[in-house]
């Protein structure tokens, strides 16, 4: 989940990335990605540059230039440090490619050789992949966890469609918001300018207060959890209660 409590020594660092638009246009888009912790937003952390194509920002932010920032940002982390992000395709890169069905034959038989996994030289494709994947889970890691580890600092990511568990959401929807206030113009240069002002409006305070919200809402969620595990069971236990009935009655007559 994201967070430990219980370990004084892990400093949660929540990460996520935005886009602040002008509103005329999908031009001149400014995409940040931003690092920050109860102690407010790392410094010297954020990257900021200008989308001037159609594109939608996901597609700008691709996994070369957020790999690239990431290694610059972990050694202002500090060891033990956790960093909680999403799932987002740029986040997800495997830290070597699994074989798929679409490989060749050989390639699979040279994947399967390198791991040290025997196999026939006459068996199918078909074979081969099951091989693939009785192992593959433990091959399947992410290159940026693995690109954290070196720095000591560990990697979490929230479930899909769980944003709510991350503060910086919080976070960006107070900047975006102060942005869109105070835009007049819809220049870029001005809309750089506030959304610069906006950051150094969010105080290590404000970070406490969202961190705040946010574990009390994944305690929310947990709580929902064990509430629907325990109607499950009961339902599980009475339907069982049931049917053991009705085979009473059927013996009887």
């Amino acid at each position: 989940m994201w967070v430990d409590t219980t370990t004084k020594s892990n400093r949660q660092v929540f990460l996520e990335d935005t886009g602040a638009k002008q509103s005329t246009s999908k031009e001149n888009t400014l995409v940040i990605v931003q690092i920050g912790n109860e102690d407010g937003f790392v410094k010297e952390s954020g990257l900021v540059f200008e989308n001037n194509t159609t594109n939608d920002y996901h597609e700008i932010m691709d996994v070369q230039n957020f790999e690239k920032w990431f290694l610059e940002v972990l050694p202002k982390l500090g060891q033990n440090s956790v960093v909680v992000m999403d799932n987002a395709p740029y986040h997800s890169r495997y830290a070597e490619r699994i074989p798929r069905s679409n490989w060749k034959k050989a390639d699979i038989q040279q994947w399967l050789k390198n791991k040290n996994i025997p196999f026939e030289p006459r068996e199918l494709r078909v074979e081969l992949l099951e091989k693939v994947k009785k192992i593959k889970d433990t091959y399947k890691k992410y290159a940026i966890d693995e690109l954290a580890k070196k720095f000591k600092v560990e990697v979490l990511r929230l479930p899909p469609y769980h944003c709510e568990l991350n503060p910086i959401e919080l976070i960006w929807a107070d900047v975006k918001g102060n942005v869109a206030r105070n835009d007049i113009t819809f220049n870029y240069a001005d809309v750089k300018k506030l959304f610069n002002e906006a950051l150094e409006k969010v105080t290590p305070e404000k970070w406490k207060k969202y961190i705040k919200h946010t574990i009390k809402e994944e305690k929310r969620l947990n709580d929902i959890d064990f509430i629907m595990d325990d109607t499950l069971e009961k339902f599980i236990i009475n339907d069982t209660s049931s049917e053991s009935d009705t085979c009473t009655e059927s013996e009887s007559d």
